[in-house]
């Protein structure tokens, strides 16, 4: 091995190091001095289940779009003996697990690290206006007027939205927002009707579903929360009290009504969600 091969090889593997160096500190935000901290967490997800004697497809949805956090490459899908993909679809990401046969007790489990990362707020999208919903006629007409009654007592979407769910979580709703809350059964629901009222005023909205980030939390409880676009940026409120904003240790994790796991050809399964510092 000649010297100037070695001069080459030292040279290419200090521009490898240079370069992966310059990406965690630019594109993933690693801090440089000691004096510098970085929050990083790990999300992790056990699904389990008993298998029959068919074949079996578990979907889960993973964490797509994250405002205030950044996902790290390495996520870890682990699941013995299923054929395994990853999609995009209109709601985001999801993982896709498949068998011929799976008899017996089946766990699935997928782990992934996010940091927090002020960046990631600027990186979704700009949806189009929603179409008014149609909704049969009781459910029309009280869209209407509650939403007469909603614009006529805010300034711009923000306010229109914090008025919507200020009723909405009314102790003593009138009948329009009675009629809408007769169906509601549970906090994501209320997001949804919710969503459905903001559609009727043409604001863009999301009900998503995420985690509070705490250290040691063995079953994390996914909570709703609410996305509109102003027509500027999307902004975030809570459901369950019309507050605007997005809580520093809150991890939005999927969009949309689906379940995070769905079983096709086995039982409803038991799905653990942990997180824990590092």
């Amino acid at each position: 091995m000649t010297k100037r091969f070695v001069g080459l090889l030292a040279a290419a593997l200090a521009m490898i190091g240079l370069g992966t160096f310059a990406y965690k500190v630019f594109s993933l935000g690693y801090p440089v001095t000691r004096s510098e901290m970085v929050d990083v967490w790990t999300v992790e997800t056990r699904i389990s289940f008993e298998g029959g004697a068919g074949s079996v497809k578990v979907t889960m949805e993973l964490p797509t779009l994250t405002p205030g956090f950044t996902i790290l490459p390495q996520e870890n899908f682990i699941s013995p003996g299923f054929g395994f993909d990853t999609a995009y679809t209109a709601a985001g990401r999801e993982a896709v697990w498949a068998v011929r046969r799976a008899e017996g007790r089946q766990t699935i489990y997928y782990r992934a690290q996010v940091y927090k990362d002020p960046a990631a707020l600027q990186q979704d999208t700009t949806p189009t206006l929603p179409p008014v919903p149609e909704l049969d006629e009781i459910y029309e007409s009280a869209m209407r007027a509650l939403v007469a009654e909603v614009r006529a007592q805010s300034a711009d979407d923000a306010t229109f939205t914090a008025e919507l769910l200020r009723r909405l979580n009314d102790p003593s709703p009138d009948q329009n927002v009675a009629l809408f809350l007769s169906q509601v059964n549970n906090p994501t629901e209320r997001a949804q009707a919710a969503a459905t009222l903001l559609a009727g005023n043409r604001i863009p909205s999301r009900v998503v579903r995420g985690i509070y980030l705490q250290d040691q939390q063995r079953d994390a409880r996914p909570v709703p929360w609410l996305e509109i676009h102003d027509g500027d940026r999307w902004r975030y409120f809570n459901p369950a009290n019309g507050e605007q904003g997005r809580p520093d240790d809150f991890l939005f994790w999927w969009r949309g009504s689906r379940p995070l796991v769905h079983v096709e050809g086995g039982p409803i399964p038991r799905c653990a969600l942990r997180c824990s510092a590092m």
